[in-house]
């Protein structure tokens, strides 16, 4: 009586490849989302699927299938940032441009968080993909904020202390020359 072992069945290499694709996309903490020519979302990762369901986002597709581009061409006409969007992805979708950067604040499910976008190109000829990342910056803004009121109060105590010694170097000028005036009268009498 031996028993058959058995293994699991070996995966291609394209399979491996891309098992090994999404397992590294899934990995991410930046909010992905893989489009095609037309700016259709046709994957996402693990990040993109949690705050969309943390978004309020109903839908097992978890935006898959959906227009991109459309999204942000319709939304133009109300958002300065998505008409930028819309543009700079209709040039890099044609190949135009490569790189898109831009960062914007929004309102999620835990309060106000800022987000770089960026949505780039591979180089590969053959593959006309376009990815979004949008990732949550809003430990750096927070930090820029802290730093720019630190530097204004720094700037404050600055000129504060300059106020404070040029008040002093000006009462003591004025006393020394008072007493110099003095000694001066006194001496011609």
């Amino acid at each position: 009586g031996r028993e058959a072992v058995s293994f699991p069945p070996l995966l291609s290499p394209e399979a491996e490849t891309e098992a090994l694709l999404r397992s590294t996309l899934d990995s991410l903490s930046a909010h992905i989302a893989v489009l095609d020519e037309t700016g259709t979302i046709i994957a996402v990762n693990q990040a993109w699927r949690s705050f969309a369901a943390l978004s309020g986002y109903v839908g097992e597709d978890h935006g898959i299938g959906t227009n991109y581009l459309t999204v942000c061409e319709t939304s133009a006409p109300f958002s300065p940032d998505a008409a930028r969007t819309a543009k700079a992805l209709r040039a890099i979708i044609a190949g135009r441009s490569s790189e898109y950067r831009m960062e914007y604040p929004c309102t999620g499910p835990d309060g106000a968080r800022w987000f770089q976008l960026r949505v780039t190109r591979p180089d590969r000829a053959h593959t006309r993909r376009v990815v979004i990342a949008h990732e949550d910056i809003t430990e750096v803004k927070q930090a820029q904020d802290a730093l720019a009121r630190l530097t204004a109060r720094l700037m404050m105590v600055q000129d504060e202390e300059r106020r404070a010694i040029a008040r002093e170097l000006h009462d003591t000028t004025a006393q020394n020359l008072l007493a110099a005036a003095l000694n001066v009268t006194r001496l011609r009498d």
